[in-house]
């Protein structure tokens, strides 16, 4: 992809720090204390209403003149072996990938000198895996090994020059990571099933960060920052250079129990212990004095382990009707949150739990209609989060995590002049959340609802298609990311999903399948 472009990806809209140093809709008529900026304007002091979604702005177009795009080159190959080793199954597979990547974008959609991003990377990964599986009377066994070799180089920028805030950053890291498996799906009698599952993990980091930003006059000194197995910069941290080099390891385990009383039904109980490994968070962005410390502090982030207990059923009603129904409780330890502080990313170490439900239903109830509904209720705690004034502490939801959401589908296909003709509708909903575990007033995202149509047309043969769509039929406005860049740069970035788009496609199928 060579410098493939793309539109401004953020709307319009300013934003201005609370007493927690969270970002608020800048109100068109007040101005913002921290920035100091005209009446409803960004930090840069730029203002367009037209452009500014909650003033009633159109959230599709921008301002912006920051050229944006993408420059990538990327390599792999893959190499799959099978074999029969007397009565056991080999699978290798053996995966190698290289990338060049280059991204920029503007992130304020104003014509100002305000936020502007990039991050480039040179990248490459080693993998293998091998995989053994037998039949053993009534035990199906598969079990193997794993390991994994990446190196990366990266730069970035996370800047805001219009008060002189101009970073430059370059880090690496590397992972070498192995694994060892097994899993056996054990027959007990001629309804029930039991399985059950044992992972070893292993990962060593290594990693090396060097960032600086120059004077902001009137403000700040300059300030550099060095992370690496040789130096430390600046003191003052309990950070060594020892933690640039950090392995991390641990046990994931599945248990499951099935049990079909009839052929139309299934009961099942599982426990799965999941795990992800730790690292280190190298922002693009750099902290001033007195926070470079703090800074280093955060570098490192440890494992995430999570506990999931889930019990349900899957089941068929009269031969076309469907059920798909479950109930699980996740526990959370160390869950690896993304948060904005100021100029820099972080991960943060929280423990979280859900609770929940689950229901699906898939129906045919007469010849050539289809119908499907589902329906998803959370219960979601992220608890003891700190707030960027660092004094207030809360418990919140986990990141886009609805209360409540559901989906639905209609289909009616019918025969028409020697083939078939189709008309479908379908529908998403989704109910409040936030976009980050901070949960800025401006990452609050309203419960909103998407619905598409389509109809389509195939003849007896269904060699080809024609057929019509419309999407966001509404043209409902919801945003599909967000994060609170208020003590940035004055602004939210939001990007918002597609308008309402309609079009045509025809659909022509090749091969002997269709003579």
């Amino acid at each position: 992809a060579d410098k493939e472009t793309q539109a401004g990806l953020y709307s319009h809209e300013p934003a201005c720090p609370n007493a927690q140093f969270q970002g608020e809709f800048t109100p068109a008529t007040l101005a913002c204390p921290f920035w100091g900026s005209p009446p409803g304007a960004t930090g840069s002091g730029y203002r367009n209403d037209s452009i500014i979604p909650s003033r009633g702005g159109d959230p599709w177009k921008t301002a912006e003149t920051q050229e944006s795009y993408v420059d990538r080159e990327i390599f792999g190959g893959t190499l799959r072996v099978d074999a029969k080793l007397g009565s056991l199954d080999l699978v290798s597979i053996t995966d190698y990938q290289t990338s060049d990547k280059f991204y920029i974008e503007g992130g304020d959609s104003s014509p100002d000198e305000g936020v502007f991003f990039f991050q480039g990377s040179d990248l490459d990964q080693l993998s293998q895996e091998i995989r053994l599986s037998a039949s053993l009377g009534a035990h199906e066994v598969v079990g193997g090994v794993f390991w994994m070799d990446v190196d990366g180089d990266y730069t970035g920028k996370f800047a805001d020059p219009f008060y002189g805030y101009d970073p430059d950053v370059a880090f690496s890291q590397s992972t070498k990571s192995y694994a060892v498996f097994i899993q056996d799906e054990w027959k007990l009698a001629e309804r029930w099933k039991l399985i059950g599952g044992l992972r070893y993990w292993h990962d060593t980091r290594e990693g090396a960060y060097f960032g600086s930003a120059p004077a902001v006059p009137g403000l700040t000194p300059a300030v550099t920052i060095i992370f690496n197995q040789n130096e430390i910069f600046p003191g003052g941290s309990s950070v060594t250079p020892g933690d640039a080099k950090t392995s991390f390891d641990d046990v994931t385990a599945r248990l499951e129990i099935d049990y079909k009383p009839n052929d139309d039904l299934l009961w099942f109980l599982s426990f799965n212990r999941g795990s992800k490994s730790g690292g280190y968070t190298f922002s693009t962005g750099t902290p001033y004095d007195p926070n470079q410390a703090a800074f280093l502090e955060g570098i490192s982030f440890d494992p995430e382990v999570l506990n999931a207990y889930e019990t349900g059923i899957k089941a068929s009603l009269g031969g076309n009707t469907t059920v798909n129904a479950s109930v699980f409780y996740y526990d959370y330890k160390d869950y690896q949150a993304f948060a904005q502080v100021g100029v820099v990313q972080s991960v943060i170490n929280l423990d979280a739990e859900v609770q929940g439900l689950e229901v699906e239903l898939n129906s045919r109830p007469t010849n050539g209609l289809t119908l499907q509904v589902g329906a998803s209720f959370l219960d979601t705690k992220v608890k003891d989060i700190l707030l960027p004034d660092l004094a207030t502490v809360v418990d919140h939801d986990l990141p886009q995590a609805p209360s409540f959401s559901g989906n639905a589908l209609a289909r009616y296909e019918f025969a028409l002049g020697g083939g078939m003709a189709s008309l479908q509708t379908d529908l998403q909903y989704s109910g409040d959340f936030c976009f980050t575990v901070l949960c800025a007033p401006v990452e609050e995202e309203k419960a909103y609802t998407v619905v598409n149509a389509r109809i389509g047309y195939a003849p007896g043969d269904g060699r080809w298609e024609l057929a019509g769509y419309v999407n966001n039929v509404f043209e409902e406005e919801y945003r599909v990311y967000a994060f609170d860049s208020s003590l940035f740069a004055g602004v939210v970035a939001g990007v918002y999903g597609k308008p309402r788009i309609y079009g045509l496609t025809a659909t022509y199928r090749f091969g002997a399948a269709y003579n």
